[in-house]
């Protein structure tokens, strides 16, 4: 590909991200039309499939476009807590987006966003847990301990997005996060 083409082809992929980022503010995301979005971002249908398979795969490079932009403004990108926190802040400030994601997406789909996506936040997490108290588990061990933090993440999440109004987001964060050291360290010590 030429530089003109690339250029070309990631200003096509701006447009068609931006397009749904209004779109998905305006409507829940199963209302979203491939037909409706081109016609917006004035391309054509072939110009959507090149660059996206469908509207999930859309979807699915819009979050994690959003919160890698998010990632991005922290200090430490690797601090679980400061990770939470812009994430529960944008849900706060955004909650007709989130609304309309939530309202839309299947079981399936809800779990690929929580349990994929926030799995390596969760186990670098731990394994710094484990680093600073000078202890070891097993891969299995920690696998199966991010499994249930994922869990409990995945609720917490949910209950935030559904409460009215919205709790304080540094305490609301600063609870989870004293449950999650609990957890881990809980964990530490019925393997000594």
């Amino acid at each position: 590909m030429h530089q003109e083409e690339l250029s070309m082809s990631m200003l096509t992929m701006k447009t068609i991200m931006q397009t749904f980022s209004e779109m998905i503010e305006e409507m829940p995301f199963d209302k979203i039309t491939v037909l409706a979005l081109v016609k917006r971002c004035e391309i054509n249908h072939n110009t959507f499939y090149y660059h996206f398979q469908d509207l999930y795969e859309l979807l699915d490079k819009w979050i994690q476009y959003e919160i890698d932009k998010l990632v991005k403004t922290l200090e430490d990108p690797t601090d679980l807590k400061a990770e939470m926190k812009a994430i529960f802040q944008a849900c706060k400030e955004y909650p007709k987006i989130i609304n309309h994601i939530l309202s839309s997406l299947s079981k399936e789909q809800l779990e690929y966003h929580f349990f994929i996506k926030t799995e390596d936040s969760i186990i670098k997490y731990i394994k710094k847990q484990l680093e600073d108290a000078g202890k070891y588990l097993s891969d299995e061990q920690i696998q199966s301990t991010a499994e249930f933090c994922r869990f409990a993440l995945a609720g917490y999440f949910l209950k935030f997005n559904y409460m009215q109004p919205k709790p304080d987001v540094d305490e609301y964060v600063n609870h989870f996060e004293w449950i999650f050291d609990d957890l881990v360290h809980w964990t530490l010590e019925s393997r000594e």
